[in-house]
């Protein structure tokens, strides 16, 4: 286990709902207690996909607490065919 972890890549798969790895298990497992994770997150995986609900979830259980979150930002700031793509950025501590 990682003191930290700063999570690259999606935990989203193209279809709504599902998920490569289940965040729930994935997440705590990456680091070991008292480290912090990192990671961005788009607001429609956090919205439609319910990644929002299974990330409140692990933080009311107590398997981790949320140290920061940005604000939404533009994922391709430069591409007027994806300006409607946000992202945040979300920082962890595993309990």
């Amino acid at each position: 286990m990682a003191a930290g972890s700063l999570i690259l890549g999606q935990f989203a798969s193209a279809s709504k709902g599902e998920s490569r790895w289940p965040i729930s298990k994935i997440l705590p497992a990456l680091t070991r207690p008292g480290g912090t994770i990192v990671f961005s997150l788009s607001q429609i995986a956090h919205d439609e996909y319910g990644f929002g609900d299974r990330i409140d979830a692990l933080d009311t259980a107590g398997a981790c607490q949320l140290l920061d979150r940005s604000r939404l930002f533009r994922t391709c700031p430069f591409s007027a065919q994806e300006a409607h793509l946000r992202h945040r950025v979300l920082a962890y501590r595993k309990a």
